[in-house]
């Protein structure tokens, strides 16, 4: 795959070099050098499935010519980072440079070192500056004719041409403090998320460690709990071996006392026994006659 990359690249060399000995009169020479806009050096190593889709347009889009010192790139309006120049179609999407040989034909990826400065020293979003009144070249005019006007500097000529090259430098300057408040303003949101992530994190890290203290907490009251059912146990174990000792003392006792000879009761004397005195004779009750008459007395 990096092979053909190569061998795509060195043929849109070739190409451009010999479209480039067939203008005369065409030197670079840039009035004004903004700022570059390439990838950053981990982004130039490219891959074949980055390439961009194709452009959203339903016929052949017009261009604008944007003044670049001696010469003119032209761009599609209302679209961004799509160039034309010198017979190449360029293109810079997700920070990576594309070329095509045609606006609708397959983006190939390059190195930014093979895209010509004149192109990268316009800032990509730069069309999407340009006034509603701006002129426009049709596709067909500007296919056909767009050598003879490098070759002639046609568009030098042009007083609205010289007077875009000056406010140039004012749009460019715009594009430029605008990069630079929202490139402020996505630092300042990187910042913020950082902060909340980190906020998350610091939560995170709050409620586990909170987590692992309810679990040093729990564990401690298990070992307690284990630790007083261990001494209960052993506690009941005591008063069980206690009970145990006891039990088999008084076992011991009785052994002892069924071993130890019954003494022999001690023979008491015979009593005689004892003359019962005699009764004497109760008086004799008088009389049921004599009883009447005393009553009748």
């Amino acid at each position: 795959m990096h092979t053909e990359h190569l061998r795509t690249s060195l043929l849109m060399l070739v190409a451009t070099a010999a479209l480039a000995a067939g203008i005369s009169g065409c030197v670079v020479t840039p009035a004004y050098q903004a700022e570059p806009v390439s990838a950053p050096m981990e982004a130039q190593s490219y891959a074949a499935d980055q390439a961009p889709p194709p452009l959203d347009v339903a016929a052949p889009p017009d261009v604008v010519a944007v003044p670049s010192g001696d010469v003119a790139v032209y761009m599609v309006p209302n679209m961004t980072g799509v160039y034309f120049y010198e017979g190449v179609w360029y293109r810079s999407y997700g920070g990576l440079w594309y070329s095509a040989a045609d606006y609708n034909a397959a983006w190939t990826p390059v190195a930014v070192s093979i895209v010509p400065q004149v192109v990268i020293n316009i800032p990509p979003e730069y069309p999407r500056y340009l006034p509603p009144d701006y002129q426009r070249i049709h596709y067909r005019e500007f296919r056909s004719n767009w050598r003879t006007w490098e070759r002639e500097r046609f568009w030098q000529r042009q007083d609205w041409y010289r007077r875009e090259a000056d406010m140039r430098r004012e749009r460019v300057n715009r594009i430029e403090r605008e990069r630079a408040v929202r490139d402020r303003g996505r630092i300042q949101r990187r910042q913020e998320q950082q902060q909340r992530q980190q906020q998350r994190q610091q939560e995170q890290q709050q409620r586990q460690l909170q987590r692992q203290q309810e679990q040093q907490q729990r564990q401690q009251e298990q070992q307690q709990r284990q630790l007083q059912r261990q001494q209960e146990q052993q506690q009941r174990q005591q008063e069980q071996q206690q009970k145990q000792q006891m039990r088999q003392q008084e076992q011991q006792q009785r052994q002892q006392m069924r071993q130890q000879p019954k003494p022999q009761p001690k023979q008491q004397p015979k009593q005689q026994p004892k003359q019962q005195p005699k009764q004497q004779p109760k008086p004799a009750q008088p009389r049921k006659e004599e009883k009447k008459q005393e009553n009748g007395r």
